[in-house]
């Protein structure tokens, strides 16, 4: 069994509860796998993905929102992800 995460970021003006705007277009990770040793033994192999992006266009003093938005492709489960965010200014 093998399935991709597919991810994108997304950003809102903070509090605004307004829609999310894309940043960018999806970016499609490499495969994991999930597979069986023996009965009861799962042995998996993680996929990854990266996304690099940057936004211009945005206010000077204005708060922003930035979301991740993570989904598998529908050849697989999602057993769960984890990763690391870093948001700065160029």
């Amino acid at each position: 069994m093998s399935w991709t995460a597919i991810a994108k970021l997304a950003y809102r003006l903070a509090g605004s509860g307004g829609a999310w705007i894309d940043i960018g277009v999806q970016e499609v990770g490499s495969t994991a796998q999930r597979g069986w040793l023996a009965p009861g033994e799962p042995e998996s192999n993680s996929g990854g993905i990266n996304i690099s992006r940057t936004q211009g266009g945005l206010t000077a003093g204005a708060a922003y929102e930035v979301g991740v938005f993570v989904r598998a492709s529908a050849s697989g489960p999602v057993s769960g992800w984890q990763g690391t965010m870093r948001a700065g200014h160029p």
